[in-house]
């Protein structure tokens, strides 16, 4: 394979010539595709556009957005009226003369020509009752265990072959149908005759037609759909490289706040693909830092990235959408170690125009982007526990662990994200501190796992109702950690009035701003009114506002919060979520005295002393070397969930801040972007003067 330098591009010679520079190594990149086959006209236009703002990838089409191709395929059996094979040899030619990557757009759950030529491949969807479908849409979309799969899989060749594009973008790529028009949800799964075979050959059950919680079938078939998808995905990636090695496959998760996952049947999970795995803002910028973490957990062995749109309209979109806004949702994917792709449908002179100086910021600053994330705090999302406990309300368990992450930011304390696959292998003894949260079903395996990282030394953070349902919902007689937790007795319902956990040490009352700075009450919320083993060390107690307004203390089983030995290692246990609670209520006297507790029983492996607006990740460059990216991050104030769609605040700069290292001695410290030194007080003391916008500080540490 021999290597070749074009316009400043390292390209790679392949067995049909020359190709450009790997998607995943691209800066800015943008989807601005045609739902029609293009003219010579108009790819000169968008390829203009990107060499002048010197985009670095472009998402083009080879179908329209319904699936049907925009050439004559030998593989589908229709295309688009105007078809032009010529117009996409011009277009990938063109761009890669410009030193521009290529990728083709695929809507993976939908192909019109394919449903139209044989109907019964159609998705069959579950009864949803809840949901009004749109009939007309739906005809669009095809089932995966239907032939379409291993056509699929050669039309994905014959582009590959034909066109010489980098890669495919797969959009779409669920087992389901999102909301159109009046439907209010997603309508999910399929039990066509073509699943039904299926199920009943690898299952011995009838597949399910209709969404039942209370039916073992339904939960099998849940697991189902997870592995068949799954393994759809990896046959796609070998589809591709059998072709061109180097192509790159991106598959867009839609896993986000509003979805539950098992509408899409993409499992929160370690997949380690050969792929990059990506997500979307849905126009909360202020979500890079979490997306990133958690599609790095989910194991694109090629990277990761979020995509946000570039419009001003609609619920989808920003309203008054700037270039700070860019930039700040592309310095969040980069300082968490991802990037950021976008959209537009506004004319390419300004869409290229945007992410051009997008790129001048992000360009010194991607090399620092890779590394080993300095491990401390695990944040546990928990799929088993989105899907057979709050499917109904699935937006909830998202604020959970969105809640841990926005904490942990504050406190300015590492912390990654990690599944249930994770827990159930015993692969997350690394980290110094677990917040399992809310994790209401933990298997008999993970629960094992658990008690041995607590005996062994760690920290575990549990709320509410963890552990009283085994993996699939079903409740556990007793819940499975109580005895680990040190729970004598419990009782579970909603909160009648208002109720607040109150410190019960003087230190931390204090922390916490005295009595103004109680912890937020949680109003008609789930709460578990416990009474703690007499070994507990209590930390605080359940308060309620009875009717004549006065805050009494819950008795006896009133034990509203408290830390307990376990050999080597501590749990802590919460009554109710504060995650979700510190979400929706951050307020300082709550944050400070959370953060106390964590830096108690564990040493943070670096500690920022800052304000909330600055965000910390920081990671291993090599042995010896430590990258810390430091952001400020304003955002609206309140990032989020947002009512109403925000963009980016002013952005001012901020004073002195302190850096202590944990992790050995700082030799030397400076900014990467300036070169400028920084000073370094006893060897784990690091001085920063002022942050701009966006820093990168190199450690020497030995």
């Amino acid at each position: 394979m021999e290597m070749h330098i074009l316009n400043s591009i390292v390209v790679i010679g392949s067995k049909k010539g020359i190709f450009m520079k790997l998607y995943e190594d691209c800066i800015v990149k943008l989807e601005y595709r045609s739902s029609s086959s293009p003219t010579k006209k108009y790819i000169g236009e968008v390829l203009k556009a990107l060499k002048d703002n010197h985009i670095d990838a472009w998402w083009s089409s080879v179908v329209d957005p319904v699936g049907m191709p925009l050439f004559p395929s030998k593989i589908y059996p229709a295309h688009y009226p105007e078809a032009s094979k010529e117009a996409f040899s011009y277009l990938v030619n063109g761009a890669h003369d410009m030193g521009i990557v290529v990728m083709s757009w695929y809507p993976l759950n939908m192909s019109k020509c394919i449903t139209d030529a044989h109907p019964s491949w159609r998705m069959k969807f579950l009864n949803y009752p809840k949901i009004n479908i749109d009939k007309e849409k739906a005809k669009n979309y095809v089932c995966f265990n239907s032939p379409y799969r291993d056509i699929l899989l050669e039309f994905l060749k014959e582009v590959i072959e034909e066109f010489n594009f980098d890669g495919f973008i797969f959009d779409g790529a669920s087992w389901s149908m999102p909301p159109y028009g009046n439907m209010k949800g997603f309508v999910p799964g399929c039990c066509c005759n073509f699943c039904k075979e299926r199920f009943l050959k690898e299952k011995g059950l009838d597949i399910p037609t209709k969404i039942d919680w209370e039916s073992e079938t339904f939960r099998i078939w849940i697991k189902w759909r997870y592995e068949i998808f799954m393994q759809l995905w990896k046959d796609i990636v070998e589809a591709v490289n059998s072709v061109n090695p180097q192509a790159t496959v991106c598959f867009n998760t839609s896993n986000r706040r509003y979805q539950g996952n098992w509408f899409s049947a993409i499992p929160l999970r370690c997949l380690n693909l050969d792929a990059v795995i990506k997500a979307e803002f849905n126009c909360f910028y202020g979500q890079a830092d979490f997306q990133m973490k958690m599609l790095r957990a989910m194991g694109g062995k090629k990277g990761f990235e979020s995509w946000l749109a570039m419009c001003d309209s609609s619920i989808a979109w920003h309203p008054g959408l700037t270039i700070d806004t860019l930039i700040q949702a592309g310095l969040g994917c980069l300082s968490a170690g991802g990037a950021m792709s976008n959209g537009s449908g506004a004319p390419i002179s300004f869409a290229a125009s945007a992410l051009g100086k997008v790129r001048k910021v992000l360009l010194p600053r991607v090399k620092y982007k890779k590394g080993k994330p300095i491990e401390y705090a695990a944040n546990w999302i928990s799929q088993q526990t989105m899907d057979y406990f709050g499917h109904e309300d699935v937006t909830r368990q998202w604020d959970f662990v969105q809640g841990v992450n926005e904490l942990m930011l504050q406190c300015h304390l590492p912390c990654e994200v990690v599944f249930d696959d994770h827990i159930a292998k015993g692969d997350f003894s690394q980290y110094k501190i677990v917040i399992a949260g809310n994790a209401v079903c933990i298997s008999k395996k993970q629960a094992e796992n658990l008690e041995k990282y607590v005996r062994e030394g760690g920290l575990l953070i549990l709320c509410n109702k963890a552990g009283t349902m085994n993996e699939e919902g079903i409740p556990y007689r007793t819940p499975i950690l109580d005895n680990l937790m040190g729970i004598k007795s419990r009782r579970e319902g909603k909160s009648e009035h208002h109720e607040i956990l109150y410190p019960t040490e003087e230190k931390l009352l204090k922390i916490s701003g005295g009595s103004i700075g109680i912890i937020p009450s949680f109003e008609y919320q789930d709460l578990t009114i416990p009474e703690a083993v007499s070994r507990a060390e209590i930390i605080a107690k359940i308060f309620e506002q009875g009717k004549e307004g006065i805050w009494k203390e819950r008795k006896p089983d009133g034990d509203g919060a408290w830390f307990i030995k376990v050999d080597k290692g501590k749990i802590l246990y919460f009554c109710a979520d504060v995650f979700e609670a510190y979400l929706k209520f951050p307020t300082p006297g709550f944050r400070r005295f959370l953060e106390a507790l964590f830096c108690r029983y564990t040493k943070p492996s670096l500690k920022l002393d800052g304000p909330i607006a600055v965000t910390m990740n920081a990671m291993w460059l090599e042995e010896g070397k430590v990258l810390v990216h430091l952001h400020n991050y304003p955002g609206p104030g309140y990032r989020y969930p947002l009512k109403y769609h925000a963009t980016v605040s002013d952005i001012p700069p901020v004073g002195e801040m302190t850096l202590q290292v944990n992790i050995g001695r700082v030799k030397s410290a400076e900014s990467a972007i300036s070169k400028r030194k920084l000073e370094v007080k006893n060897y784990h003391k690091i001085i920063i003067p002022q942050l701009n916008r966006h820093d990168i500080l190199i450690l020497d540490v030995k």
